[in-house]
């Protein structure tokens, strides 16, 4: 595999690491557990076409500038990490 393919899929699940860490410890699952962008964009290089990425798969949700890990992102991250 090409190395910028395999870094890309790095920065994807380390974005829903990160999201999926922030929806656990929020108080208010129903408003709570949302990272603004400029914090995810500090987090991976190329942000915005992981979290299109994400987005396009359901595995993330946009609220205005702010993102936020799914249901479905969730057990996708813990299906990743049974397989290890």
């Amino acid at each position: 595999m090409a190395d910028w393919i395999d870094e890309n899929r790095k920065a994807r699940r380390y974005l829903l690491e990160l999201l999926y860490a922030e929806r656990h410890k929020a108080r208010n699952q129903e408003v709570g557990g949302f990272i603004a962008r400029r914090d995810l964009g500090d987090a991976v290089p190329d942000a915005d076409f992981h979290l299109a990425v994400l987005a396009e798969l359901g595995h993330i949700k946009q609220d205005g500038m702010r993102w936020r890990i799914t249901g479905s992102g969730v057990l996708y991250l813990e299906s990743l990490m049974t397989k290890e």
